[in-house]
């Protein structure tokens, strides 16, 4: 077996040869490159928190002090059996993460090889049916994604199936229990897939003829239970935070199978290799129904395999939908993923069909048939293996800033960072979106291991909307203070100019920054700065509640999400800046300040009504149930209601303690006619009302709308 993986890791050394001088400072160029970055923290986190702190593995050092933070995305637990001691030995966890990845071809070669020479197949089929398995769908061209669904343990799950079957033992059940357990652990999709290879070879065992099938099954069973209570076990915060969560979006829709049926046909006609795939795939069919050994063994796990990912790859029906959107799985929407199942099912069918075929040739011909199939897969998947493009990581570049950055921050008393910006100049291949500066200085802080109050993750802690505004806030002195009190933030690293696109600009940012909210204390090689911030923070059961999770009855500051009593709904609006004149239809921005009079917290930051994915948090609205606001209400000067603004709600940031007065900036739609207005903002409560006018008075003021503005 060790010769044969020799072999497989050499010919993919080969294959990847052109990539790997870049495999220790950049990820291949494919996709999503803030996702890329991602992946790599997730390996590093998980590697970095099991040697020092296991127990605190799922809370990781983004989005302080959200509770739980890698439960945002996945936990790659598996991968670390490679990669903890490739990122322990050589420190740099994008190094790791490309030869982990990178391994994952041998391996997943090795295990088709040596589950095709379990049923019976030859030796030269085997070879050719592993090659077309480990470069199936999604593993080409090689991108770091595909530590997310390594299709190595697809195979490895029906190898002990079929040794358990020919030899029902507990030994052979521990093996079953372990490539199950291992595949679970993978993430979240995989365990979903690696469930489906269990479910669907191991029946096809049962049915088998062959003796001591009641200990087979119970030993299977039993494996079985023994996995579901590990991962259960395991994976306990993932469950209890799909339970409470956010809802997500729906399901891609379910595609009709005759227009599935359409695709594969054009695909199959277009692409000659996949002709020749698809003609040896039915070969195996044929075989299998005709009980030629050893397709028969094969064909049927393999049919229900690919056909059920094939169909569910392309959406998922409703009765389907609506069940999984009553569990935690409801978060499994990437069902595209099922592709690699798919490779699975029909790496075996073609397989089969060779297997087949070469049984009724001379073994010359039949190693020539074996060998020519393994050629085809090697001039197209295997020529296109290597990525066409590298994209350098800048945080590896800027190792010795990040190790400077945590040398300053632990002798200066440690606390949290947040590293700005958080978004800049899009990045090519993007379409448009953010830059990766979030994904980027979470690689930085695997050099440090400080805790970041920011983060990019696959889904945000309910306060990310609230974060963001207070961010886009900065460097104003009321928006500083709130992020402390949010967040225990202590310390700002400011990146470099030209990491710097839209206003405040670097320059602009270092100017306005209050004297008396934070210190320089060191200038850093490159550009950088790092400044600490001197402020304590002044409402500690902000923190506590982000901290503790929020409930749905609840803001994210733990505000409760009801009516106010009359002699709470008191208050006081005033309008600290804005012009007096408006252009028609345009916006009209103005600073207000809303002072609670009342002896009760008023809910402002309230949860979001969906689950805060990626970065784009900007869209989301936030529930608004029992939330207080800023009501706009316009009012034509000589009397005429014509295109006057119906009335608007200006969201305020956040809640509003007793006694305490928020100044913020908002912006609100002027008239589209021009003529003179009254502009009046009073307090109003959502699905309550407004507040009493007598005891909060409105403010007013009079606004000119020009035609030019």
């Amino acid at each position: 077996m060790l010769r044969a993986l020799a072999a497989w890791t050499l010919l993919f050394a080969v294959l990847l040869a052109p990539w790997l001088p870049h495999a220790a400072t950049a990820l291949p160029d494919v996709g999503n490159r803030c996702d890329a970055r991602l992946v790599v923290w997730i390996l590093a986190w998980v590697a970095h928190a099991l040697a020092a702190a296991p127990a605190a593995v799922f809370q990781a050092n983004i989005e302080h002090p959200a509770p739980a933070q890698l439960t945002g995305s996945e936990h790659l637990f598996s991968a670390q059996l490679l990669f903890a001691p490739l990122f322990w030995t050589t420190g740099s966890a994008v190094l790791a993460t490309n030869l982990t990845v990178a391994l994952s071809y041998p391996l997943a070669a090795l295990a088709m090889q040596r589950l095709l020479r379990a049923v019976g197949m030859a030796g030269p089929v085997a070879v050719a049916g592993a090659l077309l398995f480990a470069l199936g769908p999604r593993r080409v061209p090689f991108d770091v994604h595909a530590v997310q669904y390594p299709n190595l343990f697809f195979p490895l799950v029906a190898l002990a199936l079929v040794r358990l079957r020919a030899a029902p033992s507990l030994w052979t059940a521990g093996g079953l229990a372990l490539a199950v357990g291992l595949g679970a652990l993978g993430s979240y999709y995989l365990a979903a897939m690696v469930g489906a290879v269990a479910a669907v070879w191991g029946a096809a065992e049962l049915f088998r003829r062959a003796p001591r099938r009641l200990r087979y099954a119970a030993l299977a069973l039993g494996a079985a239970a023994g996995v579901a209570l590990v991962v259960r076990v395991c994976l306990d915060p993932y469950f209890v935070r799909g339970t409470g969560a956010a809802a997500v979006e729906p399901f891609p829709r379910f595609l009709p199978l005759r227009e599935q049926l359409w695709l594969v046909g054009v695909r199959l006609w277009l692409v000659r290799r996949d002709q020749v795939l698809g003609a040896l795939g039915l070969l195996g069919v044929v075989a299998g129904l005709l009980g030629v050994p050893p397709a028969r063994r094969v064909v049927l796990p393999a049919v229900v395999l690919l056909v059920g990912a094939s169909v569910l790859s392309h959406g998922v029906p409703r009765v389907l939908a609506a069940a999984l959107d009553a569990t935690p799985f409801r978060f499994l929407r990437a069902v595209w993923r099922l592709d690699v199942l798919g490779g699975f099912g029909a790496a075996l069918l073609v397989a089969a069909g060779l297997d087949a075929l070469a049984r009724r040739l001379p073994r010359a011909l039949a190693v020539a048939s074996a060998a020519a199939l393994a050629v085809l897969v090697l001039v197209g998947s295997g020529r296109a293996l290597a990525p066409a493009a590298a994209d350098p990581v800048r945080a590896v570049a800027r190792r010795a800033i990040y190790v400077e950055v945590g040398r300053v921050v632990r002798a200066g008393g440690g606390g949290a960072l947040l590293e700005l910006p958080l978004f800049g100049r899009p990045e090519p291949g993007l379409a448009g979106l953010q830059n990766c500066h979030e994904a980027d200085a979470m690689i930085g802080s695997t050099y440090h291991w400080l805790r970041l109050v920011n983060g990019y993750t696959g889904y945000h802690p309910p306060h990310r909307l609230l974060f963001l505004q207070l961010v886009n806030g900065l460097p104003d002195a009321r928006a500083l203070d709130d992020l402390v009190d949010v967040t225990h933030v202590r310390w700002i690293l400011l990146r470099p100019v030209e990491d710097w696109d839209a206003p405040p600009t670097r320059a602009a940012f270092l100017a306005r920054v209050p004297a008396d909210r934070a210190t320089a204390v060191a200038d850093l090689p490159g550009g950088w700065r790092l400044l600490r911030l001197e402020r304590a923070p002044a409402h500690p059961g902000w923190f506590a509640a982000v901290a503790a999770g929020t409930a749905g009855d609840r803001t994210v500051l733990g505000t409760p999400l009801a009516p106010l009593a009359p002699r709470d709904a008191v208050g006081v609006v005033r309008i600290v800046a804005g012009p007096p004149t408006a252009r028609a239809g345009g916006w009209l921005p103005l600073v207000v300040g809303v002072t609670n009079a009342g002896s009760a917290t008023w809910p402002v930051a309230a949860p979001p009504t969906e689950a805060l994915q990626i970065n784009l948090g900007w869209g989301i609205e936030a529930r608004r149930h029992a939330t207080v606001a800023v009501r706009a209400t316009w009012r034509a000067a000589d009397g005429a209601g014509a295109d006057v603004p119906p009335p608007e709600e200006l969201r305020l940031v956040r809640d509003v303690p007793p006694g305490e007065t928020l100044t913020q900036p908002v912006a609100l739609r002027a008239p589209a006619r021009p003529g003179r207005y009254e502009l009046e903002l009073g307090l109003a409560q959502d699905d309550v009302g407004p507040f009493d006018a007598a005891a909060s008075p409105p403010a007013r003021a009079a606004v000119a709308v020009d035609a030019d503005g």
